[in-house]
């Protein structure tokens, strides 16, 4: 099964909090069942190297706005998610986070925190 992670969270290493935290420990160990292929849609560059040992995939999003600015950010993330979906090879797609794309035409699994 292929699952395309959507990784708005991972921020570099030592900067995570929360969701970030609960991804940077789960995403290697599903990455490491071997029936299971795992693509994450990374925002910051650095977390492809960071992940580069394990068997995880990464690729980047294509934002235009720099990861600091966080409300356009937020937006811009938004409304972009729905087409990497589509752009991107994936049988399910998971979104771990607060920011669940505006639609997607595969199954969607979407985690809640903090209820």
């Amino acid at each position: 099964m292929r699952v395309l992670v959507d990784g708005w969270e991972l921020l570099p290493a030592g900067q995570r909090r929360g969701i970030g935290r609960f991804l940077e420990a789960l995403l290697p160990a599903l990455a490491s069942d071997s029936a299971t292929d795992v693509t994450v849609l990374a925002v910051d560059p650095d977390v492809a190297t960071e992940f580069a040992t394990t068997d995880l995939s990464v690729v980047a999003a294509r934002r235009r706005v720099p990861v600091g600015r966080v409300r356009l950010g937020t937006a811009e993330h938004v409304l972009r998610t729905a087409r990497d979906v589509r752009r991107l090879p994936h049988d399910v797609y998971w979104s771990p986070g607060t920011l669940p794309p505006l639609q997607s035409a595969a199954p969607w699994v979407q985690t809640l925190h903090d209820l």
